[in-house]
């Protein structure tokens, strides 16, 4: 699989997770992975799943997704940009989330680092 079908594949999985059941995502993250949402640095698998469900609804329309090789080369890069409705809003809000993905055992991947930011508007 080339690096862009694997990063399609995964974000395709990631954000149907994330809309449908987000609790489901704790399998893509160790106790070493971390996320940034909106400035605020959250570390562990609990934590982050924790801020996921938080969220309650969401749905997320993804735009583009970008894929660069890491220099470890069990890891990807991978930038993506989009919208995301919350809750019955039908007024969608633009992200940008940053994620680097490693391969771990079994041919699966873990979340290592992500960045998300949401786009207000200038």
């Amino acid at each position: 699989m080339s690096a862009e079908e694997i990063a399609k594949s995964f974000c395709n999985h990631y954000y149907q997770t994330f809309d449908s059941s987000p609790a489901n995502l704790r399998p893509l993250f160790t106790p070493q992975s971390m996320m940034t949402f909106e400035g605020n640095q959250i570390g562990g698998v609990d934590a982050i799943i924790q801020k996921i469900t938080d969220f309650g609804k969401l749905t997320h329309i993804i735009k583009t997704i970008d894929v660069q090789p890491s220099p470890n080369p069990q890891a990807l890069f991978i930038f993506v940009t989009g919208a995301c409705k919350i809750g019955d809003d039908q007024n969608a809000l633009h992200f940008c989330e940053f994620i680097q993905l490693v391969a771990g055992e079994n041919n699966s991947f873990y979340v290592s680092n992500s960045i998300f930011r949401l786009n207000y508007g200038l």
